[in-house]
């Protein structure tokens, strides 16, 4: 029990860093505090190796989706009328939809 608790504390202090990073650095940066580091940690509580290697695949599958997700994002903002939080509604619907179907066909 102490090791999910830990994961908690670890993850929640990652993200929750993400607005201080912003207010001093820019939120270019907060991205990049918030949402690398929990990918790079996360193996550190799993068990065995193969646990690890799943993960990794996983986490290089879930990559490329937010790959595409954040590019169709990027475009919407620059290109359409729609507010940022239909943007991110709509990005995470697909997310949403998208996620689990890549890992069950690609998935190991």
């Amino acid at each position: 029990m102490n090791k999910v608790l830990l994961a908690f504390l670890v993850g929640g202090f990652i993200i929750g860093s993400t607005n201080a990073v912003s207010t001093m650095l820019g939120p270019e940066y907060a991205a990049m505090v918030g949402g690398v580091p929990t990918g790079l940690i996360a193996p550190f509580f799993l068990n065995s190796r193969q646990k690890k290697k799943n993960f990794y695949w996983g986490y290089l599958l879930e990559a490329g989706v937010m790959a595409v997700i954040i590019t169709q994002m990027y475009i919407c903002i620059h290109m359409t009328g729609l507010s940022g939080y239909e943007i991110v509604s709509i990005s995470a619907a697909i997310f949403m939809i998208l996620s689990p179907l890549i890992i069950y066909f690609f998935g190991k």
